[in-house]
């Protein structure tokens, strides 16, 4: 085999094998950039399960319920607070949790982004980064025993410092008059 005709052809033959495997995510909207990542959220149906990657974090302890429920809208059902002002502005969240470490998150029926979750199982605290910052923060978690109920607790310092949430799963967002706190 003649080198000279090898190695341009396997170079060129190369080039053309990465560009065509870096295509770029799809601009349907369900893709973000955060930080130098992009981060796409399946679409997925919440009746079949259809479209449900598989796993690409490790889902243990009071996320799994979070990210594996068959309800996959978390509804702020409570939220208790020494600010009047963050409670009112908890009323009508909703998170839904993906198990590519992501999450998006809204009011009532508006979807407001989407960030990252990363799960610290020995301190069951849940870290949420948003690409806009308003949803960058850390819960300590609690889950019922029948895991239809999770409790986030604030830590003593951050934007949410001392509040508790109480989340519900649902099968869609909330509406206003679904919400009677």
């Amino acid at each position: 085999m003649n080198c000279k005709f090898f190695i341009p052809t396997f170079l060129f033959l190369s080039v053309i094998f990465f560009v065509s495997c870096g295509n770029p995510p799809p601009s349907d909207g369900t893709c973000d950039t955060i930080g130098n990542k992009t981060f796409c959220i399946p679409t997925v149906n919440v009746l079949t399960g259809e479209g449900n990657p598989e796993p690409t974090v490790k889902l243990e302890g009071h996320i799994k319920p979070l990210v594996a429920h068959n309800s996959p809208y978390w509804w702020v059902d409570g939220y208790v607070s020494s600010r009047e002002d963050s409670r009112d502005r908890n009323r009508g969240k909703w998170y839904r949790f993906y198990n590519n470490g992501t999450f998006q998150y809204g009011m009532f029926q508006e979807e407001d982004g989407i960030g990252t979750w990363n799960y610290d199982l020995i301190n069951e605290t849940i870290f949420m980064k948003s690409k806009d910052g308003s949803e960058t923060m850390q819960w300590k978690t609690m889950m019922a025993k029948t895991n239809e109920k999770t409790v986030f607790i604030g830590p003593e310092v951050g934007p949410n410092k001392g509040d508790q949430a109480m989340l519900q799963p649902y099968l869609q967002k909330p509406q206003i008059e679904n919400i009677t706190w």
